[in-house]
C-alpha cells in the first residue's frame, strides 16, 4: 500500500484547523480560512487526516459546503 503524500504546508495547516475545529462563534476570516484550506487539499492525494477534519469544522458549524462557498 501507498503512503499518503503530504503537504509542504501541512504543519501550518494542522495548527490552523486545530484552532478552528473548537471555535463555537467563527469569524468571517474563519471562513475564508475553510474554505480556502478545502480548496488546497480538495483533489490533493493524501492528507486524509487533514480532509476529515475539514469536515468535522463544517459538521461542527452546522454548515454545509455549499453554504460555505456562497
Amino acid at each position: 500500500m501507498e503512503e499518503e503524500q503530504s503537504h509542504p504546508l501541512h504543519n501550518t495547516d494542522k495548527e490552523l484547523i486545530d484552532s478552528m475545529i473548537i471555535k463555537e462563534n467563527p469569524s468571517d476570516n474563519d471562513y475564508i480560512n475553510l474554505a480556502r484550506l478545502i480548496n488546497r487539499y480538495n483533489n490533493f492525494p493524501g492528507e486524509s487526516q487533514l480532509k476529515n477534519d475539514l469536515i468535522k469544522i463544517l459538521n461542527f458549524w452546522k454548515i454545509s459546503n455549499e453554504e460555505l462557498f456562497s
